[in-house]
């Protein structure tokens, strides 16, 4: 498909124009995120190896609140009985 100029298709250039815009725009956003553990902003980059957090220091310091169980995920118990069984057999009930 041939793009004519803005005099002979103005209402196409203007598509087109917003159109590039706005990619251009979402290209060179990042995703503005709060670390969980400071509340520091920061900038969700593919390349950043603690995300969601913002340094490997916060990120070790949410390890340790789950390994000390200060967080952990509601729900109810795991039936004790479905526990022991994983535990003879190795692998879960089929």
């Amino acid at each position: 498909m041939e793009i004519k100029s803005p005099v002979e298709n103005h209402g196409l250039y203007i598509a087109y124009s917003e159109l590039h815009q706005f990619v251009k725009a979402v290209m060179n956003n990042h995703q503005k995120i709060i670390c969980p553990t400071c509340g520091k902003k920061n900038t969700w980059y593919p390349e950043n190896l603690f995300k969601p957090f913002c340094s490997d220091r916060c990120k070790l310091i949410d390890l340790g609140e789950w390994a000390s169980e200060n967080r952990n995920i509601p729900g109810n118990p795991m039936d004790p009985e479905f526990i022991r069984e994983i535990d003879n057999d190795g692998d879960e009930l089929s």
